[in-house]
C-alpha cells in the first residue's frame, strides 16, 4: 500500500494533505506540494490525457464545494466556532513571529 496506493487512496490523502498543511502554517511543504500538482498536471497534459485531467478537475470542485458548504453551515450555527477560528487565526499570526526570531 505504501509503495502504490490506489487511485482512490491517493485522491483521499492528496485532499487531506493540503488542507493539513495550509491549517497548520507549513508554507514551504504548500508551495512544495503546489509546485509538484503543477508539474504532475503538466506531464499528464503533455501525455494527452486531457479528458481525464478535467474529469478529475470536476470531481475536486464538487468535492470542495460539497466540503466548503458543510464548513459554512456548521460554522454559522455555531459562533463560538467561528470565535475559536478567529481568535486561533489572530494569536497565530501574533506570536508566530516570536519562535522564528528565538
Amino acid at each position: 500500500m505504501l509503495v502504490s496506493p490506489s487511485k482512490k487512496a491517493a485522491m483521499i490523502l492528496g485532499l487531506l494533505l493540503l488542507p493539513t498543511m495550509l491549517l497548520t502554517g507549513s508554507m514551504g511543504a504548500a508551495v512544495a506540494f503546489i509546485a509538484g500538482l503543477t508539474v504532475a498536471i503538466l506531464a499528464i497534459l503533455l501525455s494527452g490525457h486531457l479528458v481525464l485531467i478535467i474529469k478529475m478537475f470536476v470531481q475536486l470542485a464538487i468535492i470542495i464545494s460539497l466540503l466548503g458548504g458543510l464548513l459554512y453551515f456548521i460554522v454559522s450555527h455555531n459562533d463560538s466556532t467561528l470565535t475559536g477560528c478567529y481568535m486561533l487565526y489572530r494569536m497565530k499570526a501574533k506570536y508566530s513571529h516570536i519562535g522564528m526570531l528565538a
